[in-house]
């Protein structure tokens, strides 16, 4: 998945599909291991 460093988590979410930013969360949390939040911390410094 890739993560522009400008767009919001809302936006990644609408843009991947999800209706809901919940379920993107929970989905992302699943595959990754991690939220989204800790994702960018970690891979787009």
């Amino acid at each position: 998945m890739i993560f522009s460093l400008f767009a919001s988590f809302l936006e990644i979410a609408y843009e991947a599909g999800f209706e809901q930013p919940r379920s993107f969360n929970r989905s992302f949390m699943k595959f990754e291991k991690m939220t989204p939040r800790e994702y960018r911390q970690r891979y787009l410094k």
